[in-house]
């Protein structure tokens, strides 16, 4: 629960409370200071239940060493635990990925940014950076070769870059970590995500989600993906399954929530969105994409002024970001304030038109369109076409369909 367990650090919070939180009998405590090239690690095992320290230990290092000094103290735990390790998970704990220092602290710095604030694209481009000095450093690396694939799937997802860029750059790098090391789960999550959002390939991307699960089990990662394809099947009740799970493995994470929304949308639980959205929001206040959900679900059960409310608020937060103003526009549709909704439509065209899109290092540049012409917004468009909100406005996708979007936002309207 790595995103749950960050939220912690220096909450003051007690050890009972962090394990009732997390689900989960012991944690780990940890303490490092560093003293020039030299390092010193405190760790203490609590079983929380019980209310006692099972194991603690403390470790003096240059920090030339640490690699091998990160091996003793996973298998150290691991004993404390009297943990039944097969020989690919006592493999998995001593391997290392890389005998370069510099190229694994690249590493671990690109995970800081890469899960502080998971949705923020500043962090994410940090991120990315850094696993590409990672590899850099040393180009067998293939731990870093992962993380970077997910980073360029995270730019894909979000349209921070041309997504037929982000999604050939993500496959690239999630085949050169396989060629690697067959059995990293994250360079799997990547391949399905570019199968699944890229290719089209929905079985593929399943198949590849399936095996991040089996590689990771107590990631929510895998089974928070496999609840899209399983939503476009239409096997509904598996993808709740598998997004309820993916939030009881990492209970403060934000992104299992997106999963779980994506299929009570589909179900129809407007109540059920409204109330886990609300959870989200008490998490994180100002958590942009639980804003547009509760927005949208307010809307689509009838709560007009509540929905404008959000809305308004996601607009504060995001005043030039077009797939805002368009979410943004189609609440007010529903509310029945056509006017509010066609000014929100004429921003949305002008920010989509004089947009400049980040690329990797920070670079900014004009936007590129998909492959076959597609539109920036396209995927919004499609978004809510499968949410089922066109039976409720029926001007829109004509307003959609206009000079700007025919053919675009408008035909994934007509067309999902």
């Amino acid at each position: 629960a790595r995103t749950s367990a960050f939220s912690f650090k220096d909450s003051g919070e007690g050890i009972g409370t962090i394990a009732g939180v997390l689900n989960v009998r012991n944690v780990l405590e940890c303490g490092v200071h560093k003293d020039g090239s030299q390092v010193r690690i405190t760790a203490n095992l609590v079983d929380a239940e019980e209310g006692f320290e099972r194991w603690s230990a403390s470790y003096d290092s240059d920090l030339g060493n640490i690699l091998a000094l990160q091996e003793e103290i996973a298998l150290a735990i691991a004993e404390a635990l009297e943990a039944e390790l097969g020989g690919n998970e006592r493999s998995r704990l001593a391997t290392r990925g890389t005998e370069n220092q510099e190229a694994y602290d690249l590493y671990l710095r690109g995970i800081s940014f890469q899960w502080r604030q998971p949705w923020s694209p500043e962090n994410q481009s940090r991120a990315l950076d850094l696993f590409q000095a990672a590899v850099d450093a040393d180009s067998t690396f293939a731990a870093a070769w992962a993380l970077l694939a997910t980073s360029y799937v995270a730019f894909g997802n979000f349209h921070a870059i041309a997504p037929e860029e982000a999604y050939s750059r993500a496959e690239v790098a999630a085949n050169r970590a396989m060629a690697l090391d067959e059995d990293l789960a994250y360079a799997h999550w990547a391949l399905g995500w570019v199968k699944f959002a890229y290719h089209y390939d929905w079985e593929g991307g399943e198949e590849e989600f399936r095996r991040t699960i089996a590689l990771a089990p107590n990631d929510f990662t895998g089974y928070h993906s496999l609840t899209f394809p399983l939503a476009v099947f239409g096997r509904l009740e598996e993808a709740k399954a598998a997004a309820l799970e993916a939030i009881s493995l990492d209970p403060l994470a934000l992104w299992p929530r997106l999963g779980l929304r994506e299929v009570l949308f589909k179900m129809g639980d407007f109540a059920g969105i409204i109330a886990d959205a609300e959870a989200s929001l008490a998490v994180e206040p100002n958590d942009l994409l639980s804003l547009l959900d509760l927005a949208l679900a307010r809307a689509l059960a009838g709560a007009s002024a509540e929905a404008i409310s959000a809305a308004a608020k996601a607009e504060s937060l995001a005043p030039d970001e077009p797939h805002v103003a368009l979410l943004a526009a189609t609440v007010f549709a529903m509310a029945g304030d056509e006017v509010a909704a066609r000014d929100r439509l004429d921003r949305m065209e002008t920010a989509s038109n004089q947009r400049l899109t980040r690329g990797p290092g920070g670079r900014l540049r004009e936007p590129r369109r998909r492959r076959s012409g597609h539109h920036p917004l396209e995927p919004v468009g499609r978004h809510l076409r499968l949410l089922g909100v066109l039976p409720e406005l029926p001007w829109l996708p004509s307003l959609l369909g206009g000079p700007t979007f025919r053919g675009t936002v408008g035909s994934a309207w007509a067309t999902t």
